[in-house]
């Protein structure tokens, strides 16, 4: 992480481990902090496996969900930049995002794949693809 940002989750899950950070409105699932730590760490280390290095950015096109959060958290371990991509865009508005952030990496969920593929063909980027995990459900934080 970086030197002079504090790791807040990890703050976090160190003085109230159990203590529910997020739940999703519509299923009721949630993670506690430590939960959220450890899989933002899992992720992170994913991110970092993949070849992913400080100041480079990764987007994202899925819906509201916690796994979002967990790769925000993974970019910030890294120094990575998560660029949130509106999934309410159609492809071709998601092209001048895409090419200006030339993303190294991207994540999609599964109802947004076929779009950010598309976008993606269409921006003539050959950044990979990785699913994100998860509904689209509401959340809570």
């Amino acid at each position: 992480m970086m030197e002079f940002c504090p790791d807040l989750l990890e703050k976090a899950a160190g003085v109230d481990p159990g203590k529910v950070a997020m739940r999703e409105i519509t299923s009721g699932r949630s993670v506690t902090y430590r939960e959220l730590d450890e899989r933002s760490s899992r992720c992170a280390t994913m991110f970092a496996d993949a070849g992913i290095k400080a100041g480079e950015r990764i987007a994202i096109l899925c819906r509201n969900r916690i796994e979002f959060f967990e790769a925000l958290f993974a970019c910030v371990r890294l120094g990575a930049v998560l660029v949130p991509l509106n999934w309410r865009m159609p492809p071709a508005e998601l092209v001048p995002n895409i090419r200006m952030a030339r993303p190294a990496l991207c994540l999609a969920g599964a109802e947004d794949r076929e779009v950010l593929d598309t976008a993606l063909a269409q921006a003539g980027s050959d950044a990979p693809v990785i699913a994100v995990p998860g509904g689209s459900t509401p959340v809570a934080i």
